[in-house]
């Protein structure tokens, strides 16, 4: 599977260099948010899981087919994460609120096909587009911080992992710039199809993660200058 997966990222890769730049078949830039995450698939680890503020970013590469339809690729730093929260009690029975927060950090790199049209705000062009396909993230860390009666801070890396798959879909717009830069914005969600704990979960269950992203764009387009789809 990730063998098949990254040929197909190798080949989105290479299309621009049997690709004229005149015909402004490649936009490359960067992209970044803020966002939310939590864990699902687990009937015990979803009660008491709450989701956290994230964080992603990174560069892109997009091949356009036509005006209507592209190919898009990223390399992001993506944080994933939840937190429990709850209460325990102190030598002495007092009541002492604690949270435990798990706190991952990934490579995420999509493969997405894009579909975009065109349309007319006044006298502004947008270009209102869908993204969707598979995503592969690859785990550079995890740690889990805990805050209570005793506070801690615990690699588990090992515990977890190190690839996770999931389904990427995202619906958003682009505003062009001179014709040679666009601005773009995205709401964006992973979602993780595949367990990624390393250690059994009571009633065979599974941890998956969830993340949307709320993604700011700036693209180059190399070549010549593209208009907005029609």
């Amino acid at each position: 599977m990730k063998k098949i997966y990254w040929l197909l990222m190798a080949a989105v890769f290479s299309l621009p260099v049997f690709t004229n730049a005149q015909q402004n078949k490649v936009d490359i830039g960067l992209e970044g948010s803020p966002g939310v995450a939590l864990f699902w698939g687990s009937d015990v680890t979803i009660p008491f899981n709450s989701p956290v503020i994230t964080v992603a970013g990174g560069l892109f590469v997009q091949y356009n087919l036509s005006d209507h339809f592209a190919l898009r690729t990223n390399a992001w730093y993506e944080t994933k994460g939840s937190v429990a929260k709850g209460n325990e009690l102190d030598k002495n029975n007092n009541v002492v609120a604690f949270s435990t927060a798990n706190h991952f950090n990934y490579l995420t790199v999509p493969l997405l096909g894009r579909y975009t049209h065109g349309i007319h705000i006044g006298s502004a062009a947008l270009g209102c587009f869908v993204n969707v396909g598979p995503y592969m993230g690859m785990l550079l860390s995890q740690s889990t911080v805990r805050d209570g009666i005793t506070s801690a801070t615990i690699d588990n890396s090992s515990n977890y992992k190190k690839t996770d798959l999931g389904l990427s879909v995202g619906i958003g717009f682009e505003y062009p710039l001179k014709n040679k830069f666009g601005l773009s914005f995205e709401v964006r969600n992973n979602l993780g199809l595949v367990n990624i704990s390393n250690i059994p979960l009571y009633n065979d269950g599974s941890i998956m993660t969830n993340s949307t992203n709320f993604l700011f764009g700036f693209a180059y387009k190399l070549g010549a200058g593209a208009e907005a789809s029609k």
